[in-house]
């Protein structure tokens, strides 16, 4: 999933930070202990290992995959757009032809 490296790209590094401050900010208990493994007894740090370990494998095979095909559809809608107005369309057109709405 990485660069041929072994190295996260920049945007599954984006998407590992978006979900860690999303997860810390949904249960703060929980990431207390979680980010002191040193301090815990057996029992919590394997469920502190079974927990990182059910992370990376959601991260891996539906989080990063979903963001990667979002981000493809619309460079694919753009480049369509683009083709049919024979200019590269604003963000209230791209949008409009997602047909997501733009309401605050």
């Amino acid at each position: 999933m990485g660069a041929s490296d072994g190295r996260l790209s920049w945007c599954e590094q984006l998407g590992y930070g978006a979900i860690a401050v999303a997860a810390g900010a949904a249960f703060p208990r929980l990431m207390s202990w979680y980010s002191r493994p040193a301090r815990l007894g057996p029992r919590r740090l394997a469920a502190y290992i079974a927990l990182n370990t059910m992370i990376g494998f959601a991260l891996h095979t539906w989080a990063l995959p979903y963001l990667r095909r979002m981000a493809a559809d619309g460079d694919r809608a753009r480049t369509e757009l683009a083709q049919t107005l024979g200019r590269q369309p604003t963000d209230a057109e791209l949008l409009e032809h997602l047909g997501v709405t733009n309401k605050r």
